[in-house]
Order: C-alpha cells, then sequence, then structure tokens
C-alpha cells in the first residue's frame, strides 16, 4: 500500500469494489445512448467544424485521393495519431456519412474512460483514496472538462490520454527509482509514451521537454531551478520585445527576431548557468560572493546573446533588430535570477544564495550519467520526430502542419479569425474574457459564481461594473483561499508533491502558453490547453485532499463517511452531466428535424451545378456533407503549401484559377471587411443570395 506522508492525511485506503470498473462503466453508461441517436442529434456532438478537416480527408485519402481535404492539394493541416485512428473509420463514410461519426463517438466515449482511469490511478498515488475517486468522477463528468475533452471529435482525447500516462509514468519512475539508481530501460519506455503524447498533439513537445528533465535531473536536484530558469529566460526576452517596442502592429516587424533571440539565450545561458554555479557548487558561499556569481553569469549571457544577434542581424536572417531590447532583457533576467535564488536559498535555509553539493564540480561530477539519461528518455522522441518531419517535408513539402504557419502568418495581419496579444496578462494566458483561454475551466468558475451571486442578490449580472466587481471579489477569495493552503500545509504539500510531475507540467503549460503568446499566434482554440486543464483539475486535488484531511482531524470523520460524500457527489455530478447533455443531445427528435443539419447545404447544393468547386472560408462540415460538389478551404488551414505561398504572396487567383473556382461561399463581412479575403478575392467575387447565414457569390478568374 501507497505511504502518505505522516499527518498529510489520515484516511486509509481499502481495496474493495474495484473503482476503476465502476468508473469506466459509469462513463459509458453517461455517453453510450448518443451514439445510437438521432442523426441530427449526433450532429450537437461535433461542436466545431475543425473536426470535419480530419474526416473527409480521412474519407478522400481512403479513396485515392491521397491526404487531401479537396482532392486538389496535401493537406497537412492536422496530428498524425487522431489521423490515424481516422483513416480506418472513415473509409466507411462510401457508405454511409453518418456510421463513421457514431465509431468516432464511441472511439471518444473510450477514450474518456481510459483516461479517467488514468488520472484515478496517478491520483490515487499521492493523495487519499477518496479524494482520487472524488477528483478522477469530476474529471469524468464536469460537463465543461468533457466538452473539450471528449465531446469535439478532434485530437483532445486522445491528447489527454497520453499526457496522462506520461505524467503517470514519469510518477512511478520516480517513486520506485531513487535519485541514486536508474532503469534506461524505463526510461525508453516513457520516452516512447513522449513521443507519442507529441504525436497526439504537436505543442506537447514543450510539455515533453519538461518532463525529460525533470527525470534526467535529479541527482543532484537542479529540477526546479532549472524548469523556472528556462521560463525566466524565454519570457525576459519577450517583456524585453514588447516593452520596447510595444504589442500588436508594432510588434509585428520584430517577431522573427524575438523568437531566434530566446532560441539564443536559451542556448548560451543555461550552459553558462552550469558551468559558472548557479545551479550548485562544491564548497558554501556568501551572499555578497553568490550576488557577484549570478550577475557575471547573466551579463557574459547577455553579452554572448547580443553578439550572436548583432551577427545574425547583419546576415540578414530577420528584419530590423531593435538593440537596447538586451539592456531590458538584462534588467528583467538578472532581477528574476536573483529572486529565484532567493526564494529557494530562503526555503532550503541556506547561508549562501546558490545551491551547495558535495563532490566535484556539479558537471565534471554528473555529466555522463545526465548524458545517458537523456540519451534514454529523448532519443525515442528525437528518432520519431526526425522520421515524422521527414516524412511530413517528402510528402507534403513542409517539416510542420501548414496550419499552424497560417495563424502565425494571421498574426501580421487585420483578419476576423483575431488577434495577438495586447496585453502582459495574455501573454500569461489570462485573456480580456476571462472564460476563455488557458486557464478557462479555473476563471470560469469564477465568472459562473460571479453571475449566479449577482442573479441570487435581484442584480443585473451584464451590468459590466457589477459584474468586475464580483468576479474580482471570488478571485481574491480564491487566492486568499490558496494562499492560506500554502501558509499551513506547506511543509505537507511539498512532501506529496516532490515527486508528482507537477512542475514540469506547470512549466510545459507556460511554455506552450507564452510560445504563441511571443509569435503572434492568432485564433488558438479551447482543445489547445488540454494540459492546463489537466493542471487545474490536479491543482483541485491538492484542495480537496487538504479539505479531507481537515475533516479527518477537525471532525474525526471516518473512511465510510468520507465515501458516502465521495458517492452523493459523484452521483450529483452524472446527473448534472447527463442533465446538461441530454439538452444538447435529446435522444429523440421530431422526424421532420431528423436531417435539420443538412439544411443549409442543401440550399447550397440547389444553387450551384454538379461538379462546382467551391471556396469556403471555413468548410469542414460543408466539405463532408454536399455530394456532387468540391469544398475547397479559403483560409489556408486545410489546404496545400503552394495555395499558403501563393496567399502570402497576394497570388492566390493563380491557384483558384488552377483548379477551376466556380463559387465562393463565405459570411459577407469576412469577403468585404477582414483580411486576406479582401485582397483575395473581392473585387472577383458577385454575390448570389444569402444561404444559411453565409453568402453564395458566383468566382470570376482573374484574366
Amino acid at each position: 500500500m501507497i505511504q502518505y506522508p505522516e499527518g498529510f492525511s489520515n484516511v486509509k485506503k481499502i481495496n474493495r469494489l474495484p473503482f476503476e470498473l465502476v468508473l469506466v462503466i459509469a462513463v459509458i453508461a453517461a455517453n453510450i445512448y448518443v451514439v445510437f441517436s438521432p442523426a441530427n442529434s449526433v450532429m450537437n456532438w461535433y461542436t466545431t467544424d475543425d473536426a470535419f478537416y480530419y474526416y473527409k480527408t480521412a474519407q478522400n485519402a481512403t479513396e485515392g485521393l491521397g491526404l487531401s481535404f479537396d482532392g486538389f492539394g496535401l493537406s497537412s493541416g492536422f496530428h498524425p495519431l487522431w489521423m490515424l485512428i481516422c483513416l480506418p473509420v472513415f473509409a466507411l463514410a462510401r457508405f454511409d456519412l453518418i456510421l463513421p461519426l457514431r465509431i468516432i463517438i464511441f472511439i471518444s466515449i473510450l477514450l474518456a474512460a481510459a483516461s479517467s482511469v488514468v488520472f484515478y490511478r496517478l491520483l490515487n498515488r499521492i493523495i487519499s483514496n477518496p479524494a482520487a475517486m472524488l477528483i478522477s468522477l469530476f474529471w469524468a463528468f464536469e460537463p465543461r472538462v468533457q466538452a473539450t475533452v471528449t465531446q469535439l471529435g478532434m485530437e483532445s482525447g486522445i491528447n489527454a490520454l497520453f499526457i496522462l500516462l506520461l505524467l503517470y509514468h514519469t510518477y512511478l519512475y520516480q517513486n520506485e527509482f531513487g535519485k541514486d539508481k536508474d532503469d534506461y530501460r524505463r526510461l525508453i519506455k516513457i520516452g516512447v509514451i513522449a513521443i507519442l503524447t507529441i504525436l497526439s498533439r504537436l505543442d506537447n513537445v514543450y510539455l515533453v521537454m519538461m518532463v525529460g528533465f525533470w527525470l534526467v535531473f535529479r541527482k543532484p536536484d537542479i529540477r526546479k531551478l532549472l524548469l523556472i530558469d528556462l521560463l525566466i529566460i524565454a519570457t525576459s526576452v519577450f517583456f524585453s520585445f514588447f516593452l520596447k517596442v510595444g504589442f500588436e502592429y508594432k510588434y509585428y516587424p520584430f517577431v522573427d527576431a524575438s523568437s531566434i533571440m530566446v532560441i539564443t539565450a536559451l542556448v548560451i545561458k543555461i550552459p553558462l548557468f552550469f558551468f559558472l554555479g548557479l545551479y550548485g557548487r562544491n564548497k558554501a558561499g556568501n551572499i555578497r560572493n553568490d550576488l557577484l556569481r549570478i550577475t557575471a553569469a547573466v551579463s557574459l549571457g547577455s553579452i554572448l546573446t547580443f553578439a550572436i544577434m548583432m551577427g545574425l542581424s547583419h546576415s540578414h536572417l530577420f528584419g530590423s533588430f531593435p538593440r537596447s531590447v538586451v539592456l531590458y532583457d538584462w534588467v528583467i533576467c538578472l532581477f528574476s535570477v536573483l529572486v529565484l535564488r532567493w526564494i529557494f536559498s530562503y526555503a532550503g535555509k541556506q547561508t549562501g544564495l546558490l545551491p551547495v553539493y558535495e563532490g566535484d564540480h556539479i558537471l565534471r561530477q554528473n555529466w555522463k550519467r545526465w548524458l545517458f539519461l537523456g540519451l534514454s528518455v529523448f532519443g525515442p522522441v528525437v528518432v520519431g520526430m526526425i522520421i515524422y518531419m521527414g516524412i511530413y517535408k517528402l510528402y507534403f513539402g513542409t517539416f510542420t502542419p501548414v496550419s499552424g504557419q497560417v495563424k502565425h502568418w494571421w498574426g501580421t495581419i487585420i483578419t476576423v479569425y483575431g488577434r495577438p496579444v495586447v496585453s502582459y496578462l495574455e501573454y500569461f494566458g489570462i485573456p480580456p474574457v476571462p472564460d476563455r483561454g488557458p486557464w478557462s475551466l479555473a476563471l470560469g468558475t469564477l465568472v459562473i459564481c460571479a453571475k449566479d451571486t449577482l442573479t441570487a442578490l435581484g442584480m443585473n449580472p451584464k451590468d459590466s461594473t457589477l459584474y468586475n466587481n464580483a468576479f474580482m471579489a471570488y478571485s481574491l477569495a480564491f487566492g486568499g483561499l490558496l494562499l492560506t493552503m500554502l501558509v499551513f500545509w506547506w511543509k505537507k504539500i511539498i512532501e506529496v508533491t516532490k515527486n508528482v510531475p507537477v512542475w514540469p507540467l506547470f512549466a510545459g503549460c507556460m511554455a506552450q502558453i507564452i510560445n504563441y503568446s511571443g509569435t503572434n499566434y492568432v485564433n488558438s482554440r479551447g482543445w489547445y490547453w488540454i494540459a492546463e486543464i489537466i493542471l487545474t483539475v490536479l491543482i483541485l486535488s491538492f484542495l480537496v485532499e487538504a479539505f479531507f484531511d481537515f475533516l479527518v482531524r477537525r471532525f474525526h470523520a471516518n473512511q465510510r463517511f468520507l465515501r458516502m460524500v465521495v458517492i452523493i457527489l459523484g452521483m450529483l455530478m452524472i446527473i448534472d452531466f447527463d442533465s446538461t447533455l441530454l439538452q444538447q443531445i435529446p435522444p429523440v427528435i421530431p422526424p421532420e428535424n431528423e436531417k435539420a443539419y443538412l439544411g443549409g447545404i442543401e440550399d447550397l447544393e440547389n444553387q450551384t451545378e454538379p461538379g462546382a468547386v467551391i471556396g469556403s472560408t471555413g468548410g469542414g462540415v460543408i466539405g463532408y456533407f454536399i455530394k456532387g460538389r468540391t469544398i475547397v478551404n479559403m483560409d489556408g488551414l486545410m489546404n496545400s503549401v503552394e495555395y499558403f505561398e501563393l496567399m502570402q504572396a497576394h497570388k492566390s487567383y493563380l491557384y483558384f484559377k488552377k483548379i477551376g473556382l466556380d463559387y465562393v461561399y463565405a459570411n459577407s463581412a469576412m469577403i468585404d471587411q477582414s483580411e486576406p479575403y479582401i485582397w483575395m478575392v473581392k473585387d472577383q467575387v458577385t454575390p448570389i443570395g444569402n444561404f444559411s447565414g453565409s453568402t453564395l457569390y458566383r468566382y470570376t478568374p482573374v484574366p
């Protein structure tokens, strides 16, 4: 049995009815009716058009057209693992278009059940059994979680499963092998899980990198310092550019320079920090000497970074490079590194600012071990990525999906799809609308509380002043609760989480967020943030454990009582989940509404001739269901490299002429007011009529 830190929880584990089996049955039972629902209800499961980019491409591939959404150009805008699952399923689309959608729903339900079990297994080893049961039920039946993780038809379900598997096996490894022991075979296994995690969603590369460092640098334990240093160095560079040039259009010309400077600073400063003892020395130093050492390391890193950036600037690798950015970066980085060392020094009761380790210099003493550990963890990842990127380059003509390149490009134009970050809060993933973005599960809860409180008090929740005050009040209350926990349970939390991969999960989340924010990425979507949702739920589990511990200590609650609490709350969560699901996806609908989802598509068929080529600014659902016509994705997310390059060069008309574009079907505001469409097709289209909220245009090719 798992031994918990003394005093953190007096609740013992009891192995009776296999809770994992109950959890799987409950998840399947709560969702399975959707698989057999009427077609129009089935379509309500798929709340995003993007899922059908996968499905139409998979269908075309199984019919001999290659990995192409429209049959004209190869489309790389997908994550490979989910596409591999979709390919055999949508081979059935030639017989019945709805049948594969039912199968995908069933697969998504199984993935939800599997991820719930893995989450439970992880939690069951770090917190008490009743708390682990309650949080795994929350993960499985919280409507806002499952609306993102399961009910989209996207890669989010398999993404969640592999992230949790990676965290679970990382935890097992750390607890089965002490800092003085290594098992290279187990690390290779974790490396295989890591590459599958990346292939489930490519931006998991940041999480995998942080988990790898977490496993490699266990002895001496410099992991927390290293992970936070990585975030400090990257954030310092981006902040320096924002301070110097501003946000949005002012920042556009410097995106390449800032990205290259981040990579340069990381490559220069992290090794310097090792060599100059910022991660540990073999003898104690006083604060004055440590201050000088830290200042020298950061200063030398900034000087070398500046020299390299100037050389790259003169070679015209990127555009303008404001030299004073290096000064901003030096100040921010130095201050942050000093504060970080002071915090760790204070927490560890050290005499100096830098850790002290016995033996030789930290690098001479450990480099061989770190090298072999790194090869074990990152070897499968590097080999897998080389194979993946090589195949992509040979087949699609690009190393990475073109969809990501398109969204970075959108950050340089004025488009209806969104805008880059405009504040430092947004940079850290806190948008103006709090219930959206990476931390939507936590902030959205505060939004709900604020609105419900105002409604209960007879006040108008739409009043911005009242709402902002209520939201701020709940934010302060929740922040106070977290602070109280840190003060009273600090030692216990540290002891419980010392081997739990919370730190690499947090660092991976932040690296993902600041990468998007610092590179002017536009139009991020809710399913990007699965790791952030997992982190939020993991933090919630510590709050629940602390509350259960309070019940045990203060009121002498026993195991039976806590299990009853879990059963009651679990039943309420399942009832609320199914109530929400039944409203969204009714199991019975009037016969006349059975094919309501085809209404707009049939209108489009009636207004166009068979064989017509129709451009759409989205077009996933239409492309999948329309008969005898071809839908071409005009935004470029599910189109070819050739199309993207012509679109950037303002020559997309050449591509449209090549494929014989006949019509454009889009929202009129996008065509008339939004880049890139105002210079792509505005002067080449004539409106025919409005159908289902969009306008059909006749396209006239450029001579």
